[in-house]
């Protein structure tokens, strides 16, 4: 059984990342929330997080000590399973890629992420339009990919980053904000 759930799986095939890569996603958020903890625990609770955690886990020779304390971090909050933070993932994705400090989103050979996709009829064939959003230094990037529905097989198009904003919802926000007619006129402007 697949546990990416339908919302994350479509026809566009960018849309939906492999199940290995969510969960190194999810292993990341995991990490990135107990070092988030970490910053927020006073010295002398560090130092009996240490305590407890060697202790507990002895001695962990291959890996540094702020290592071993970020991974007994990570085992003493109350962290969601993978099933559940998936579920999170597909329904407020702009949240997820919001809060994600960009050096953890992986390296920059992923490429973009899809964040939204419409349907949309052009010359009396259904196609499909999806807002692939990437972040840069100061200002998230957005173009959109289009897939002929009819021919699942045929090239993909698609604009230069034509939409800018602080954060991934604005651009999201922005793309839906666009009719089909507008949405059209981009498909035109890139077919051959």
């Amino acid at each position: 059984m697949n546990p990416v759930p339908a919302s994350l799986s479509n026809s566009v095939p960018s849309a939906a990342p492999a199940e290995g890569a969510l969960r190194a996603r999810y292993a990341t958020y995991r990490r990135s929330q107990a070092r988030a903890l970490l910053h927020l625990v006073p010295r002398e609770g560090l130092r009996s997080m240490v305590r407890a955690q060697r202790q507990g886990a002895g001695p962990a020779p291959e890996d540094s000590d702020v290592e071993a304390l970020i991974e007994f971090a990570e085992r003493l909050l109350p962290l969601p399973p993978f099933e559940v933070w998936l579920e999170d993932f597909a329904r407020h994705r702009p949240a997820h890629l919001d809060t994600e400090p960009i050096e953890e989103r992986g390296p920059r050979a992923e490429g973009p992420v899809t964040l939204s996709l419409r349907r949309l009829e052009f010359e009396g064939e259904p196609w499909h339009a999806a807002l692939e959003v990437a972040p840069g230094p100061d200002v998230w990037t957005g173009r959109v990919r289009f897939h002929s529905e009819a021919d699942a097989g045929a090239r993909a198009y698609s604009t230069a980053g034509v939409f800018r904003g602080p954060d991934a919802e604005s651009v999201r926000r922005r793309f839906e904000g666009f009719d089909d007619h507008t949405l059209a006129a981009f498909l035109r402007s890139v077919l051959p």
